[in-house]
């Protein structure tokens, strides 16, 4: 009996982490029209059901003005201008709900140097080609279950990149960035 009650509630849970995942708005920026395909149909077999594809930034970016989206795959190289770009562009606008939205990039580039750059350019996650279903469900899984904070700092806006919790604060080092709840720039 008690086996069926929790069972009832898993898939209780189950079926509303599915139907939540159904209405996610997702954005895939990717210039090749096979790999924009993989990706549609790896999100389409998770659950995620409104998947918009652009092939080239300018179009990505007027329409994420436009659209609240809750995530972005986008790729590293595009044809005329770079993934980082990008996230730079969707990491300046001044409406927070655009410009705090998690952003995936995948990329060949798998130096801890490339990284880094796309890390403090303010991506959420990174996944390396050739890359396998599993590494995409584990950082989107991450994404929706333990997002991290959004930073907004005169030098850096984007998720918080310690993943690792703080020790506890003292007077001699305390906390100067301000977190996306405390208004310093996307209003």
């Amino acid at each position: 009996m008690l086996y069926f009650q929790i069972r009832g509630k898993i898939d209780m849970v189950l079926n509303h982490t599915k139907n939540t995942i159904s209405n996610l708005k997702i954005l895939v920026l990717e210039d090749d029209a096979l790999m924009t395909k993989l990706y549609r149909d790896i999100l389409e077999s998770m659950g995620f059901g409104k998947v918009t594809a652009i092939r080239n930034a300018e179009d990505a970016l007027a329409l994420v003005k436009q659209i609240n989206f809750d995530l972005i795959i986008c790729d590293w190289k595009l044809n005329g201008t770079s993934g980082i770009d990008f996230v730079k562009h969707i990491r300046a606008l001044h409406d927070y709900e655009k410009c705090n939205v998690p952003i995936v990039m995948i990329s060949g580039k798998a130096s801890l140097e490339d990284v880094a750059i796309a890390r403090d350019a303010g991506i959420t996650e990174y996944i390396v080609k050739p890359f396998t279903i599993k590494a995409i469900c584990a950082k989107l899984r991450s994404i929706i279950e333990a997002p991290r904070k959004f930073v907004i700092a005169p030098e850096f806006i984007g998720p918080d990149r310690r993943r690792k919790a703080a020790p506890a604060l003292n007077i001699e080092n305390y906390e100067r960035r301000l977190y996306a709840n405390e208004s310093y720039y996307c209003n």
